[in-house]
């Protein structure tokens, strides 16, 4: 997932396929609301700058942990894939 801080945007990414984008509002200083048009949930930062996120279909629906590895502000892009729709559907 990539958080922008400069628009209050996020891509999020499943094995490399880009799945969803959004913006995003600060809660507090731990806290954040993500939106977009396919899920709205709340992100909390742990004291590391990791943080958790639960995708039902994904992992058993057990939350995975989700690691801040650079605080670099930059787009990724990992190119084209013919299967994006099925990684995209689970998040539905």
């Amino acid at each position: 997932m990539l958080i922008r801080e400069k628009d209050n945007s996020f891509v999020e990414w499943t094995d490399n396929r880009e799945v969803d984008r959004g913006t995003y509002e600060k809660v507090n200083t731990s806290s954040y609301r993500i939106k977009s048009n396919k899920q709205s949930f709340e992100l909390i930062l742990n004291d590391d700058n990791s943080f958790e996120i639960a995708i039902n279909k994904l992992n058993d629906g057990n939350p995975i942990v989700m690691k801040n590895t650079t605080t670099d502000d930059y787009r990724i892009s990992f190119g084209k894939w013919d299967d994006v729709d099925e990684y995209k559907s689970l998040l539905e």
